[in-house]
């Protein structure tokens, strides 16, 4: 929340806010300047590891909305905004839009559909596994900011898909672990990356994919489809 501009917009047009601030003194501040029935403000960080949410921030969350339905609503941290964006399509299942403030060239990666677009790679792939739609919504100049920081910035927004998430821990692993090696054509890729992901040759061999085909032609089906043989075979 910072100093509480977009907290006290969030505020006229939420039943609920909560917000989390990890510095000291802006959290004091803001226990003492936004306080409210409609806000609760938690102090401390929203990812407990590089890749999960902290509990202290989920607990309240789900029982804050239940089933109406989460929004989320923030300026990342640019440096933790990847693997932010991912937990949270993934462990808050009333999630129901995200509009986030990040770096230019994370929202081009967020929002590539294909090969052909800038940006476009695994995390763009994982994206859309979760998302019913992306999209960039429009660049943020360097120069309403202050300090001018050196990189553009971009807000994107994105609407999850409906239903659950079990099976994307394996599409991750195989997407990531087979995009080290984009430039190779499948079986290349797949031979490269088996010594991190044991199996990988076998589930291509057993499953209804072409491995002459370049990775980058493949699409979001098909990793679904090698991931789910080679989970099965794992």
């Amino acid at each position: 929340p910072g100093l509480g501009f977009l907290t006290r917009e969030l505020l006229t047009s939420s039943r609920h806010v909560l917000a989390l601030e990890k510095d000291d003194r802006l959290f004091a501040w803001g226990q003492k300047h936004l306080a409210g029935e409609q806000l609760t403000l938690l102090h401390g960080v929203v990812l407990a590891s590089k890749s999960q949410l902290n509990p202290h921030f989920v607990s309240p969350l789900k029982r804050l909305a239940p089933q109406a339905g989460v929004r989320v609503v923030a300026h990342l941290l640019y440096g933790a905004a990847t693997p932010l964006v991912l937990a949270l399509l993934c462990e808050l299942p009333a999630l129901k839009g995200l509009t986030v403030m990040v770096q230019w060239e994370a929202a081009e990666r967020f929002a590539a559909k294909c090969a052909a677009d800038p940006g476009f790679g695994a995390v763009s792939l994982l994206l859309a596994a979760l998302c019913e739609r992306r999209e960039i919504v429009r660049a943020v100049p360097r120069q309403v900011f202050w300090p001018r920081p050196k990189v553009q910035s971009a807000i994107f927004r994105c609407s999850p898909r409906a239903g659950p998430t079990e099976h994307f821990a394996a599409l991750e692993r195989v997407v990531r672990g087979l995009y080290c090696y984009r430039r190779k054509r499948l079986s290349r890729a797949a031979a490269a990356a088996e010594h991190g992901l044991g199996g990988i040759r076998d589930a291509l061999e057993q499953s209804s994919l072409d491995g002459s085909v370049p990775l980058e032609q493949l699409g979001l089906r098909d990793f679904e489809h090698l991931a789910a043989v080679w989970s099965q075979l794992t």
